[in-house]
Formats: C-alpha cells, structure tokens, sequence
C-alpha cells in the first residue's frame, strides 16, 4: 500500500479496485459513488472489473461546487467556509448520492485539491463514507470519514 501522502499509481488502484470489488461481492453490499477531484477515475476503474455492475450502482462526477449543492444537495454554506476538503462536504456528498441511489447500501465520496490550481495548498483529500442503516429505513448513517 501507498504512503497516504504520496499519489496512487495505477497499479495500485487497480488492485485496490479487484480488492473492493472482492468485498462488496462477500458482503453482498450494493456501492455508489460521487467523486470530485478524482473526476470519475474510480468509477472507471471499477468499470473494468467483469462482473461489477452487479455491486457497483454508478458515481456522480460533481467537480464544481455548484454541481455539488445542485446533484447532492451539499450546503454552499459549508462549501465556501469548510472549502470541499472538510469532512462536512465529504459526508454531505456520500449522503446525497445514497439518498438518490434507492438500490444503493453504501456511498463513498471522494472530493479533494490536486490540480495546479491549488499549488500552494497541499495536496489533499476528503472521503466521506455513509451505510443506509438496517430494515427499510433509508436513511443514511455515518460509517466513518478519512
């Protein structure tokens, strides 16, 4: 595994990828994403595991802050004090997509600052992770954030 500062290469994430694909199916746990600085990469990672469109529902892609309050109704009021690398942003984003994904069991977000925009900012990134809780009650229960 990677040291959490230093960036992902791609065969790591492939195998971090056959990795989840492996649990989800052991657990029989339906996964959505929504992702931002990643711009759909772990989806398109997932998406080339055989099998995985039977655990893996889809990722909203919500790179600007606006598609974020417009598709996961994250709070522009967290987005412009919090910035969208706070845990805040990161849990609301999980949230939103799992209350859009009725097929769904868990949502993992992922949002962060890689690109050059943010030189000046260490690289950093949020994951916000929520569980629909047990029986017919959809609504979502924090299940930790990284």
């Amino acid at each position: 595994m990677s040291d959490a500062t230093q960036p992902m290469g791609m065969a790591e994430l492939e195998e971090a990828a056959r990795q989840l694909a492996h649990r989800l199916a052991e657990t029989r746990m339906r996964l959505v994403l929504a992702e931002s600085c990643t711009g759909g990469l772990v989806a398109a990672t997932l998406a080339t595991i055989p099998g995985i469109s039977q655990w893996f529902c889809g990722s909203a892609v919500t790179y600007r802050d606006q598609t974020k309050i417009d598709w996961l109704d994250v709070s522009a009021t967290h987005l412009v004090h919090l910035t969208a690398v706070s845990e805040e942003v990161a849990g609301e984003m999980a949230t939103g997509v799992l209350q859009g994904t009725q097929e769904a069991d868990l949502a993992v977000s992922i949002t962060g600052h890689l690109g050059q925009m943010h030189r000046l900012v260490r690289r950093s990134c949020m994951v916000g992770c929520r569980a629909t809780t047990c029986g017919t009650n959809r609504r979502p229960a924090r299940c930790g954030t990284h």
